[in-house]
């Protein structure tokens, strides 16, 4: 149970950083100006994509 809950948690941060970096969604655009976006969608995706390998490797361990 716990597996899924972090790869769900890291999956579901990875693609929200993805998406805030390309300026997808309605609210990308009003927090933050366009400058911005790829530096707070892949610090987002960032930890998310970490959250997904430990946990893996957590678990394979």
């Amino acid at each position: 149970m716990r597996w899924a809950v972090f790869n769900g948690l890291g999956a579901a941060a990875w693609l929200a950083g993805l998406m805030y970096a390309k300026g997808i969604g309605a609210r990308a655009d009003l927090l933050a100006p366009d400058d911005h976006h790829l530096l707070i969608g892949a610090t987002v995706g960032l930890v998310g994509l970490s959250l997904l390998v430990w946990e893996n490797l957590r678990s394979a361990s």
